[in-house]
């Protein structure tokens, strides 16, 4: 069941929609924009 965590796959994925994929509700910014202007 944990395998699944380290698949690389699964880890660009997550990579990708924290890091990098806009979202609706941060106003169309990524995460980790969101966290930098709210700091």
């Amino acid at each position: 069941m944990l395998n699944f965590l380290q698949d690389p796959e699964t880890n660009a994925w997550r990579k990708h929609y924290n890091d990098v994929r806009p979202h609706s509700s941060l106003g169309y910014l990524s995460p980790t924009q969101s966290a930098k202007q709210a700091a």
